[in-house]
């Protein structure tokens, strides 16, 4: 995927980040034959990589949810899409449950909030259809244009 957006953008973000993925890639390629020391390490490095990507998470989702409710429309956002991510975080959560919550709070964590997140989108889509406000704001966003 990052790839394909490095190829179709050609900006330096895009590249900079694909660039970064091999890199990182390539670091845990190199780092995973070494073994023991190194696993209790990555075993808190990917915790803090978990709530980092939370917060990513949370900050992308504001901004989707923000011009959804400007625009008064979802534009190419899928409905489908958005109730099977909320199923994956659901059962994602459970496996969490079941890992206890010493080992799996980040995936408990991280899924929660994107369960969180994925239901406001699903209604989001609801509000779009029927909202009056949703409507002004597409006749509004429409006229701007």
């Amino acid at each position: 995927i990052l790839y394909e957006i490095a190829m179709d953008r050609r900006s330096i973000g895009p590249i900079t980040t694909l660039a970064g993925g091999l890199i990182l890639l390539l670091l845990a390629a190199i780092i995973r034959p070494i073994g023991g020391d190194v696993l209790i390490y990555s075993s808190n490095i990917a915790k803090i990589l978990t709530v980092a990507a939370a917060i990513f998470l949370v900050q992308g989702a504001i901004h989707q949810i923000i011009k959804i409710r400007r625009g008064g429309r979802t534009g190419g956002l899928s409905l489908q899409m958005h109730i099977l991510f909320a199923a994956k975080d659901f059962f994602n959560i459970w496996f969490g449950i079941v890992l206890g919550l010493q080992i799996g709070w980040p995936l408990m964590l991280f899924n929660g909030i994107s369960l969180i997140i994925q239901l406001t989108s699903v209604w989001h889509f609801y509000w779009v259809k029927t909202s009056a406000v949703a409507k002004l704001r597409r006749a509004t966003v429409s006229i701007e244009l």
